[in-house]
């Protein structure tokens, strides 16, 4: 809701209530009578009363008030979520937590606004100081020593805090919030002030949480969490020498997002000691700002400041990786890219075994992670289309391997493959280890992305881009509900994945490299004599005896690699057919790029050249089965991106179109080739439903 005329108010003032409506009134009332030089406006949050009287009264009493903005929760948010979303509307200079069982008097808010004006310094100020024991537990002190001052009333830079984050994700419904959020500001060498005011009166009278069960619950949990996140701090009550744990256990890629975290800490406490507990200590071993790393669970965290970002962006995967990372655990990194020193007795031996530049390919397997790996035939097509680029290709990884590739370097050690990365021209592969690296090193590059939304995975200004085949279900690791650590097709066919079209791919691989268009595709693999061919024109896997095979994706059986919505008529010159077969090709193009396909099949043929189609008869088929389960198979089997079929045909409809483009003769000729047959499942009969239509040039 609008403030009214108080928008750009000094100070917006967040006040949580939850039933209690007198302590409410009270409050308020105080406020809006109290005097004072600033500016301010008032965010009144129902905090989910059940008492209907109490919504009720706010909403007639100040729904008119150019000072007052509502907020109406239909549950109890808490303390922490409650003032989270009433910040995200904030639209003063300073932002002020308020208890509503607080009475002010003149001058309270000119205190707490010149107090944190005076101090530069200083990101919080509040009126009541604590200092924490041993278990984190907090109790209001002198002015003199004090680790933190309570949220009951706290003032804190609006632009600021929403960028730094106001309270953990950790931390739930109330209960050490306060506390944690000075600790942070302190940790990153920001103050913490008390203002001395006598115009401000706390009367402990209002209760967020119903039973001493929810309170006992809430207390414990985030008591737990807190005396984890500041074991070192809470020890020795000083930053100075601070020893941290850096918690990430899977995925390596995940584990080279935790090392912004540890050099930031490093550079606002040069003296302190971090370690990276992790299953993958691969990369952080050649991180200098990482001084060692640990197994999971292998030590107490007695003493340490424990970061955890174990389920970071597992419990947060519409949120960036890094983003998710530093936002769980507080702390705000300078730069989300690392810095990964050059290792020079490995770059020299590499430079001396290899000719650089190279591009380096990375393709998996991914494990447990379905919707990421990518097929044998789409990534022999890959590599050979950048092959045919004049580009040589470095593959590193672990088991799966391109034949097209000049070296295949496999389960190197990670410094090894960080200088081969560095080295290189760029990168083509998938979402993975191998990708993170090229993007910390500010190589160019490109990925594949299935399950996995390439917004979550890239950093702004990457120098990787992402390629996402065309499917409904994309990115659904990031759309399941959370917590994620693997995915597994829910669809169980991924196609994700295999509607990758691996020319695309490999064109915007090439451009963004390179800075060059990639060449027509016309790979001849045999050195064919181009003249008076037979071809058998999108054979697939099974080629006609006696023809030349020619398909789009690269099947050892196929002669020719080439687009035939892109022949070079250099390549495959003008009346170099005298025949083109064509088997169940027709129907995974679309009519109007079937036209296309025909006059450039009329133009490759002989002056006797003869064309023969053959394809599913949709007219036949619906005669002999009336079961619509048998008509699936009509939309292809969706084996990979080539395989859906867009146009449906019958003999007339064919005749008519070959004879629009031109072909003479024209005329249904039998089938008697391998049947392409479906099975009705009810009496198991076998029903044949190709047909076949012959032309002349």
């Amino acid at each position: 809701m609008n403030f009214g005329k108080k928008n750009k108010a000094e100070v917006t003032i967040s006040i949580l209530c939850f039933n209690r409506l007198n302590a409410t009134k009270d409050c308020v009332n105080s406020i809006l009578q109290s005097k004072t030089k600033y500016d301010y406006n008032i965010i009144l949050t129902d905090n989910g009363s059940y008492d209907k009287a109490n919504k009720d009264f706010l909403i007639e009493t100040y729904k008119n008030n150019e000072n007052i903005a509502l907020l109406l929760h239909n549950g109890n948010m808490g303390f922490i979520d409650g003032h989270r979303k009433a910040l995200e509307i904030a639209t003063g200079k300073y932002f002020l937590l308020l208890n509503n069982d607080i009475i002010v008097y003149d001058g309270w808010l000119d205190d707490l606004v010149d107090k944190i004006k005076k101090d530069k310094n200083a990101k919080a100020v509040g009126v009541h100081p604590c200092k924490l024991d041993n278990n984190g537990v907090g109790g209001i002190v002198s002015k003199t020593d004090f680790d933190y001052v309570e949220g009951d009333c706290l003032m804190v830079e609006t632009e600021f805090i929403k960028e730094f984050g106001l309270f953990s994700p950790k931390l739930y419904f109330i209960y050490y919030e306060d506390s944690d959020l000075c600790l942070r500001l302190k940790e990153h060498n920001y103050g913490v002030a008390y203002c001395d005011t006598n115009k401000i009166v706390h009367i402990p009278m209002v209760k967020a949480i119903n039973t001493s069960k929810d309170k006992t619950r809430h207390v414990h949990d985030n008591q737990e969490y807190f005396k984890k996140r500041w074991g070192y701090y809470l020890k020795h009550k000083t930053f100075k020498n601070a020893k941290y744990i850096i918690k990430r256990k899977h995925a390596i890629g995940d584990t080279l997002y935790t090392l912004p975290i540890a050099k930031t800490l490093k550079e606002l406490n040069p003296s302190c000691n971090i370690l990276l507990e992790t299953d993958c200590p691969q990369i952080a071993k050649i991180i200098p700002y990482i001084d060692s790393t640990i197994d999971t669970g292998s030590i107490s965290y007695d003493g340490y400041n424990v970061l955890d970002c174990d389920f970071a962006h597992e419990n947060n995967p519409m949120t960036p990786i890094y983003e998710a990372f530093w936002k769980s655990i507080g702390i705000k990194v300078n730069s989300i890219t690392p810095d990964i020193p050059i290792n020079n007795d490995v770059n020299a031996k590499l430079k001396d075994k290899y000719n650089f530049p190279y591009i380096i390919a990375h393709w998996g397997p991914s494990f447990g992670w379905d919707g990421r790996n990518v097929d044998k035939e789409t990534i022999d097509c890959i590599s050979k289309l950048i092959k045919n680029e004049g580009l040589k290709i470095i593959e590193v990884g672990t088991s799966k391997n391109s034949k097209y590739s000049d070296y295949v370097l496999l389960n190197q050690e990670w410094d090894v493959d960080i200088e081969l990365v560095r080295n290189s021209a760029g990168f083509i592969g998938i979402d993975s280890s191998i990708m993170h690296i090229a993007q910390a090193l500010g190589t160019k590059g490109s990925a594949i992305f299935g399950c996995v939304d390439p917004k979550t995975r890239l950093t702004e200004n990457s120098s990787i881009i992402e390629y996402t085949a065309d499917a409904v279900c994309k990115f659904c690791w990031n759309k399941s509900e959370p917590p994620k650590t693997f995915i597994q097709c829910r669809r169980g066919d991924n196609i994700c994945i295999k509607n990758i079209n691996p020319i695309q791919f490999a064109g915007i691989a090439v451009k963004h490299i390179t800075g060059k268009k990639m060449s027509k595709l016309f790979i001849n693999k045999n050195n064919i004599k181009l003249e008076n061919l037979k071809v058998d024109w999108g054979c697939g896997f099974r080629k006609e005896k006696g023809y030349v095979g020619i398909d789009i994706q690269d099947y050892d059986n196929v002669d020719i690699v080439c687009d035939v919505m892109d022949v070079d008529k250099q390549k495959l010159p003008k009346g170099s057919c005298i025949e083109i077969r064509s088997l169940h090709f027709i129907e995974h193009h679309t009519y109007k790029n079937v036209i296309k396909i025909l006059k450039e099949w009329k133009e490759l043929l002989a002056n006797e050249g003869v064309v023969r189609i053959f394809f599913p008869d949709m007219s036949m088929l619906s005669r002999k089965t009336n079961d619509a389960r048998m008509l699936d198979f009509s939309l292809g089997q969706w084996q990979n991106q080539y395989d859906v079929h867009k146009s449906w045909w019958t003999q007339d409809l064919m005749v008519k179109f070959l004879e629009e483009v031109g072909f003479k003769n024209v005329k249904a000729i039998p089938y008697t080739g391998p049947l392409h047959t479906v099975t009705n499942m009810v009496n198991r009969k076998e029903i044949c439903c190709t047909s076949g239509v012959e032309g002349e040039k």
